[in-house]
């Protein structure tokens, strides 16, 4: 779309750039909700119960992967489904907030459902389990939706940048104590001793019945209760239009057409973006999701490297926000998103080139060099260099995700936030299994799990060659960010 920009002396031009930005009250409690979030996907989704689901409940691995992708890929397509239609809704109708509390609402007891998850077969079964968790994806997206439509109700397009990064800053540092918390107090008691570390998990969980792995889902539940209060009783939410559900459906509907068949000339730039977005996105998400096999397969790390390599990336995944953030405002979030795609692309690059025997595509013998230093973790070279680049990528992923969201606000027509986002959402989730499908095929076809990393760089590479067409989103009422 094409920026308005209001002509200014240069007193008043330097003044608006120069201005504090101050997120208020609202914009704050829009940053504690991400706080949420993020928790829910390194304990749930990542580090602790989807691996105990797929390697204890269904006991074989392969088999627990397989189902945990169809459960992604049905609740994928639901969310494609429901999230235009919805974000069309929402923008003629108004508020947002009724609908995210009860999603909300849903969400938190299914959450702390998974208690039940049991390995011996007297709690909840498999099909149920399944169940919950396509439905915990389902929710997930309508809540990414709604509570992205309300960045710029709660902190103005200015403050979008500056609410985005801090928001995933917090949420990773809450996520990083919430790992350390469940390994320290649950997982580590009892199979390991210590200095201060206790003899038997917290509350007397059992580890036999895998306890300390199925108290993640209530965990996550607090937490949701906890940080969305917040949000509910201090920011802004859309005005109320009068409209009915049914008559704001229609219209916003109406809408969406307008606003797809219009994207090649209206929208140009941000038709661009949003085609970009698949591509670099795919790559992302299916990045995210491989990391954990791809680590273990190539390098061989076993338990205790995973678990460390986890908290730190997620560390640095709170300073790839702050990176950001701070590149937004100082070059703009579209330099911004091109400079961290590159980045990543590299660190991608240079972790195809990495194994127990490999540094940077250069053979390495680690008998014959050594330990790099007296450590019974990282102690080599690979090791070192592979941390590093995993942590890098961390880094520029999530800078790319938060300059993201900030110009696809910065993009977005006023009055159609709700149904951009559900755009963006449909073009999301209706091509995720790209991805995974390539990584399959590059990975069958030349037996190389480096080899079936390759497509990743491919769809980065096009996300990034589409970014360098985009024009606009760096300028926010005639000042540059």
């Amino acid at each position: 779309m094409t920026e308005i920009i209001v002509p200014q002396a240069p007193f008043l031009a330097a003044s608006a750039s120069t201005r504090p930005i101050h997120l208020g009250r609202g914009g704050w409690s829009w940053v504690v909700f991400e706080c949420a979030r993020i928790p829910q996907l390194l304990l749930v989704s990542g580090f602790v119960f989807a691996p105990y689901f797929a390697n204890v409940v269904v006991g074989d691995a392969v088999r627990g992967q397989s189902l945990i992708g169809a459960v992604t890929a049905s609740a994928g397509l639901m969310v494609a489904v429901l999230a235009p239609l919805i974000g069309a809704t929402v923008d003629k109708s108004g508020p947002r907030k009724p609908l995210l509390a009860a999603c909300v609402f849903c969400l938190t007891p299914l959450l702390f459902s998974l208690w039940w998850a049991r390995a011996d077969g007297a709690g909840l079964p498999i099909l149920a389990i399944l169940t919950i968790m396509t439905l915990i994806g389902v929710l997930g997206g309508i809540i990414d939706l709604l509570f992205n439509s309300l960045l710029p109700v709660s902190v103005g397009r200015r403050g979008a940048a500056k609410a985005s990064g801090y928001a995933l800053a917090l949420a990773n540092i809450v996520g990083v104590l919430a790992l350390v918390i469940v390994l320290w107090c649950f997982e580590l008691p009892g199979k390991m001793h210590l200095a201060g570390l206790s003899d038997s998990p917290l509350f007397g969980l059992d580890q036999a019945t895998y306890e300390p792995r199925r108290i993640v889902g209530p965990i996550a539940g607090m937490l949701w209760v906890i940080f969305c209060l917040p949000l509910f009783l201090y920011a802004s939410d859309g005005l109320r239009t009068g409209l009915s559900l049914s008559a704001a459906a229609k219209s916003g509907v109406k809408d969406l057409v307008a606003l797809v068949k219009n994207a090649r000339t209206v929208h140009r730039n941000l038709a661009l973006f949003l085609l970009a977005r698949v591509a670099f996105f795919d790559a992302i998400g299916a990045s995210i999701a491989f990391n954990g096999v791809y680590t273990s397969g190539v390098m061989g790390w076993k338990g205790p490297e995973m678990l460390l390599s986890g908290i730190l990336i997620a560390v640095f995944c709170g300073i790839g926000a702050l990176v950001g953030q701070a590149l937004d405002r100082t070059i703009g979030p579209r330099r911004a998103l091109l400079v961290e795609l590159a980045g990543l692309l590299v660190f991608i690059l240079g972790q195809i080139g990495m194994s127990t025997s490999r540094v940077l595509f250069v053979p390495y013998d680690t008998k014959t060099h050594g330990a790099v230093w007296a450590s019974p973790i990282f102690a080599h070279l690979p090791d070192l260099v592979f941390l590093g680049l995993a942590l890098g990528a961390a880094v520029t992923m999530i800078g790319a995700f938060s300059s993201a969201r900030t110009l696809l606000v910065r993009l977005t027509p006023v009055d159609q936030v709700g149904s951009v986002f559900g755009l963006a959402a449909l073009t999301g989730s209706a091509t995720n299994w790209l991805a995974p499908l390539f990584i399959s095929i590059f990975t069958a076809r030349w037996g190389s799990q480096q080899a079936g990393f390759v497509p990743l760089l491919i769809l980065l590479g096009l996300g990034l060659l589409t970014m360098c067409f985009v024009r606009g989103g760096d300028v926010v009422s005639g000042v540059d960010n």
